[in-house]
């Protein structure tokens, strides 16, 4: 009588191992997905968060906070506002709305009368603040300021930038501007100073030469069609302060990088993820002079400290960024969106259209 072999043949064995192969390239992408949209979840509520802390400062004081404040600034100067040399810059968006986030005792450490690069202020600006790490971004350690000197400070990065407007972060400083949807100058021209179509969340000046505060009475694109903090990704560089919201200019975003919109046009709105090119590149307030290596996407141009040009909204979730609006709603902004529709968005005082797939 023959002995029973209970035991897998070599083919059956193979099978059964081919199937289990199957059944988890299958499920892996199932679960990366899953984590990556936790991941934004988590995003959104921080956005969501940060959004309510400037609604809760504008109900406090009837106005949202500066990009930064200047120390010194003069109205009679060569520079604008936003020009203005690193050492003159101290409380930024972020640090206005601290005692918002619950931060209160981060808040009381800083001392607004002086610039933020001073020794004692690297306590605050250098501490890494949790709601504003978008959890799909790698980590990004804090860097010393690249201005070195008497400035010399530290500053930890995040992921959300204050919108500063359609045109580039520092608005170009040409009244002959020209962009968006009409072939108009996007700046009038007034008695002091100039009063920006372009004009977003962070603009520092009014007509006086002042600086100026936006308030949701200024929105009159409506709070609903106006991006008021949106995402941008961090690189871990030392040279590099895309995120720093400690400094001015560092956690900003603008529908221009380092184009013009006078010479460049609707050509040059940087949208979501748009890979950076040419002189479309990142201009932010400092960064690495030479493409990044690695990562050809976050190429930069340094614009030396006075935040000459800005950031394109960026993110690691797939397909574009997300963005928190005046009202408090969160909206995803693909990356395929039209560009005039997405400055559009950018600006508070312009009444473009809107009406477009986002």
């Amino acid at each position: 009588m023959s002995r029973r072999n209970d035991a897998f043949t070599l083919v059956e064995l193979l099978v059964v191992i081919a199937i289990i192969g199957v059944l988890v390239s299958l499920l892996l992408p199932a679960v990366s997905a899953a984590r990556e949209a936790a991941r934004r979840a988590s995003c959104s509520n921080n956005l969501k968060n940060l959004g309510l802390a400037m609604m809760n400062y504008h109900d406090a004081n009837k106005k949202f906070p500066l990009g930064a404040v200047c120390n010194g600034c003069s109205t009679s100067s060569s520079y604008s506002f936003r020009d203005a040399p690193p050492a003159y810059w101290s409380t930024t968006w972020v640090i206005s709305i601290l005692p918002q986030l619950e931060q209160g005792n981060l808040f009381n450490l800083f001392n607004p009368a002086v610039n933020y690069g001073v020794t004692t202020q690297r306590q605050v600006t250098g501490t890494p603040l949790v709601i504003f790490k978008c959890p799909s971004d790698a980590n990004a350690d804090a860097i010393s300021d690249p201005d070195g000197g008497t400035n010399v400070g530290t500053f930890d990065k995040g992921n959300y930038g204050l919108n500063y407007g359609g045109g580039s972060a520092n608005e170009n400083d040409n009244s002959g501007n020209m962009a968006g949807p009409e072939n108009k100058p996007t700046w009038t021209q007034q008695a002091y100073g100039l009063l920006s179509k372009n004009r977003g969340f962070a603009s520092l000046r009014d007509v006086t030469g002042k600086p100026s505060n936006v308030g949701l009475n200024d929105v009159t694109d409506g709070a609903s069609n106006s991006i008021m903090i949106g995402e941008l990704l961090r690189f871990n560089n030392g040279g590099d302060c895309r995120g720093c919201w400690g400094k001015s200019h560092g956690a900003s975003i603008s529908a221009y990088t380092a184009g013009n919109p006078e010479v460049d046009g609707a050509k040059g709105i940087a949208t979501p993820n748009v890979k950076a090119i040419g002189i479309y590149r990142d201009a932010p307030t400092h960064c690495a002079n030479t493409p990044t290596v690695g990562d050809p996407d976050m190429e930069c141009v340094d614009a030396s400290g006075d935040g000459l040009g800005g950031n394109a909204m960026r993110s690691k979730h797939p397909g574009g960024a997300q963005a928190v609006y005046a009202d408090g709603h969160i909206q995803f902004t693909t990356n395929n969106i039209d560009k005039l529709v997405y400055r559009a968005l950018m600006t508070i005082q312009g009444r473009e259209a809107t009406s477009n797939n986002q």
